[in-house]
């Protein structure tokens, strides 16, 4: 691609805005996106919640279902169960890093597919080779792929394409992601009870195939200015360079590099809260069912409680990327979710009827929808567009660790306890601490060279 360049009158030397990068790996978006009746970001969007949707069978919340299953046939202890999630988060979480670069170098197309490849090949070792140790392989590489790349890639590609509407359209996306969650549970159930346990993964291999691969490797391009456009869909300057939109109208072209914004306090507060938050969310999501089926709650219940949960995700998802572009900052609202997430803990340890647990289902939901919307909203508004993979894929470390470490955590404590509420009562206190990190946390400042070239 063309390189920009800014060269001042008194001789400062040149600065690249972008760096040289591979070849562009959309094979239609470069050609068709100009034929879009619509600002192409939006397809940005819609690619990158299909791709999630595909992923799902990565999600504890699916794992759930399955594992009253796998305790009856193969009578595994919950600590193994969740030694796959482990396995998966831990190897994510250092696969990350190096899918954020990727990102950044390649676009998130690429990067995208490979990754719902995986995923696909995890779900098939499961349905087609049960038993331990393909279970874990099997389920540890669905989760490395669907946490460690896809879900690193998506909120980049998103991201990478609005600046003004950017809240708006990171919530779209996940909105529309969370459909999976919403509809696979009650269909994987009733897969289940018709042809059991290996057809669910079977499915959801086929899902992740069909529909996760060819939209973002043919259609998703990297940035609005690969192709001449600028973000949001505004206006291109008057005075282009080589066809490209000039470097004093393309507002927010910097931004700070990975290496500074690791300099700063606020990554790491935000990887500190990001972690605390993880563990209780993985913690509690894996072991729903379980514990609804201990409170005399129907594994057909259930699975329609993890739908509930999921329509929460929505709601949440979408309400507050409302309210941070209308009247709440991000650090607030994240502030808010994790005291209201201490409160649903509580309220988990009294459900004892199927009303209980779809209120709190919904509610939790609704939290951590939020929640996972606005830490990647916000890492993107404190440090800009230009290095957001490496940023993103670093800080996925603490994300994907805390995910992995949540379900070993609570297993262990049922493994010795046969009780889940010692676990929830420390996942409570792990969101607490995670607002007082966020509490500190403030958007850092920084002069770049761009900007005092202008000036």
């Amino acid at each position: 691609m063309t390189i920009f360049r800014v060269t001042s009158i008194f001789n400062f030397n040149t600065i690249n805005l972008y760096p040289q990068r591979g070849g562009h790996l959309a094979i239609f978006g470069h050609r068709y996106y100009r034929s879009f009746p619509f600002f192409y970001g939006w397809m940005i969007v819609a690619i990158a919640a299909v791709a999630n949707i595909c992923r799902v069978s990565s999600a504890v919340e699916i794992l759930s279902i399955f594992i009253p299953h796998f305790i009856e046939e193969f009578q595994w202890s919950r600590t193994l169960i969740s030694s796959a999630v482990s396995l998966g988060g831990l190897t994510g979480a250092g696969v990350a890093p190096f899918a954020g670069r990727l990102v950044d170098r390649y676009g998130p197309g690429v990067v995208i597919a490979t990754g719902t490849i995986l995923v696909g090949i995890g779900c098939l070792s499961i349905g087609i080779f049960p038993g331990t140790i393909m279970f874990i392989l099997g389920f540890g590489l669905m989760r490395l792929a669907g946490q460690g790349v896809v879900m690193t890639a998506s909120p980049v590609a998103v991201a990478n394409w609005f600046i003004k509407d950017r809240g708006r359209a990171m919530a779209l996306m996940y909105t529309f992601s969370y459909s999976g969650i919403i509809f696979a549970p009650p269909i994987v159930q009733w897969l289940i009870n018709m042809g059991g346990w290996r057809t669910g993964w079977i499915a959801l291999a086929i899902l992740a195939l069909i529909g996760g691969i060819l939209p973002p490797l043919l259609l998703m391009i990297r940035r609005p200015e690969d192709v001449g456009q600028l973000p949001d869909g505004e206006n291109n300057s008057p005075n282009p360079i080589n066809n490209k939109p000039s470097v004093i109208t393309n507002k927010i072209i910097g931004g700070w590099s990975a290496k500074e914004a690791f300099k700063t306090s606020a990554v790491w507060l935000i990887m500190g809260s990001t972690l605390l938050s993880s563990v209780m969310i993985s913690g509690i999501g894996l072991f729903q069912v379980p514990f609804y089926l201990e409170r005399g709650i129907s594994a057909t219940t259930a699975a329609i409680v993890i739908s509930t949960f999921a329509i929460g995700l929505t709601l949440g998802s979408t309400t507050f990327g409302w309210l941070t572009d209308k009247w709440l900052s991000i650090k607030k609202l994240i502030i808010i979710a994790h005291l209201g997430l201490i409160g649903l803990i509580i309220m988990l340890l009294q459900v004892q009827n199927s009303l209980m647990a779809f209120s709190f289902a919904f509610w939790f939901g609704i939290l951590i929808g939020g929640l996972f919307t606005m830490t990647p909203l916000m890492l993107a508004n404190y440090y800009g567009r230009f290095a957001l993979g490496s940023i993103i894929g670093v800080t996925q470390i603490a994300k994907v660790g805390g995910l992995a470490v949540g379900p070993l955590l609570i297993a262990t404590f049922w493994d010795i306890t046969h009780r889940y509420e010692g676990a929830f009562l420390i996942f409570a206190i792990l969101s607490g601490v995670a607002a007082l990190l966020m509490l500190f946390t403030h958007q850092p400042k920084k002069v770049s060279k761009i900007n005092s070239l202008l000036k």
